[in-house]
């Protein structure tokens, strides 16, 4: 292949048809020995030279790094500079070849810049994606009902210690993870999902294979894309809830062994909010006050612990609103009578004190 400026004026068809093709290619063609020979259409177009100033070039003149024309040999990519100094990531291919009967290079190049932009955004944005995982420990997971097929995110496998989203492949699959006292609930749920009652939002115990148990919270939502409005595909999260459930678990068996510690012992125990109303009382101060618990709910504390002077029997103000008054502890030294719903009235020793969350 010669330049125009070169070519003989008789072409041979062979030529000719090569000549075309070169002209119309959407790939930038080079051709250089020392400098350019040779520069199609797209290759001016690609680099922003005029054509008389590409064949005054040499080639490594067009890159990013001067002397170094060698593209990289994993990918064949490598940089050029255009006129303008913009930076174009290009694909290369060259191959040897004879123009004036003298041995030269021929080097095809196809702008990529786009298409590797793109690849660095998606790599970006998968990063992101992977990491807001791991913060998060949820996973991401497709499932096509039609197929059964199930697509997890390669982080269960750090939740679930095991190559999870290789071998758990179906719907099926991951069911037989799930605790079986929960598996009748995950199939009510799906259930629901296809049906279009709700979308898919349930917590579940899974047995993972190394033994322990995982808390998931699982979250799906379905779209239908077929003709007849079936589901064709759910798309949704998985989060592991187990150190919450744990949390929750403690603070329950915590507050169980309370209440059986305030219902067991032989004082009557009242507890209010910070403004006073009742929100608990122990068997025994429901049997002093004739108050129960569900008709004292929400009063104030006044309504249901009323006490009076033992000698004069006027009210006197009751220890729990002197506590919240004065925001501390307040005992009540000698004996005061508690005024029951009913009538009656019984002596008491009472006192206060309050309860302070982590902020006082």
């Amino acid at each position: 292949m010669k330049p125009s400026s070169t070519l003989p004026g008789q072409l041979t068809q062979a030529e000719h048809w090569l000549r075309i093709l070169a002209e119309t290619s959407p790939a930038a063609i080079f051709v250089y020995r020392e400098t350019i020979l040779y520069a199609n259409p797209a290759a001016i177009d690609l680099t922003g030279f005029t054509e008389s100033e590409l064949l005054a070039m040499r080639y490594d003149q067009l890159l990013d790094d001067a002397g170094d024309s060698s593209p990289d040999p994993a990918t064949g990519i490598v940089t050029m500079k255009r006129k303008d100094g913009a930076e174009r990531r290009v694909r290369c291919r060259s191959a040897y070849v004879e123009m004036d009967w003298q041995p030269a290079t021929l080097v095809t190049a196809i702008d990529v810049t786009v298409q590797i932009d793109a690849e660095r955004r998606l790599a970006e944005t998968q990063n992101r994606f992977d990491l807001a995982q791991q913060a998060g420990r949820w996973v991401a997971w497709e499932w096509f009902p039609n197929s059964d097929e199930l697509v997890i995110s390669s982080f269960a496998d750090t939740l679930f210690g095991t190559d999870v989203h290789r071998d758990i492949r179906t719907g099926n699959d991951y069911l037989a993870l799930v605790h079986p006292e929960d598996r009748d609930r995950v199939r009510l749920a799906v259930e629901r999902l296809l049906a279009g009652d709700d979308d898919l939002a349930l917590e579940l115990r899974c047995l993972t294979p190394r033994g322990d148990i995982r808390w998931l919270a699982t979250k799906g939502v379905a779209r239908r894309c077929s003709p007849d409005g079936r589901v064709t595909r759910v798309t949704g999260v998985v989060h592991d809830v187990t150190e919450q459930k744990v949390t929750e678990n403690a603070l329950f068996q915590e507050r169980d062994r309370a209440f059986v510690t305030l219902s067991s012992i032989a004082d009557g125990v009242i507890r209010t909010d910070a403004r006073g109303a009742i929100d608990y009382l122990n068997p025994v101060a429901q049997r002093l006050t004739g108050w129960s618990l569900a008709d004292s709910y929400g009063r104030p504390a006044s309504d249901i612990y009323q006490v009076v002077d033992e000698k004069t029997g006027k009210r006197v103000l009751d220890p729990i609103q002197h506590c919240l008054n004065e925001q501390r502890e307040v005992v009540f030294l000698g004996q005061r009578l508690l005024l029951r719903r009913a009538g009656g009235r019984f002596p008491v020793h009472d006192s206060a004190a309050p309860i302070r969350d982590r902020q006082g």
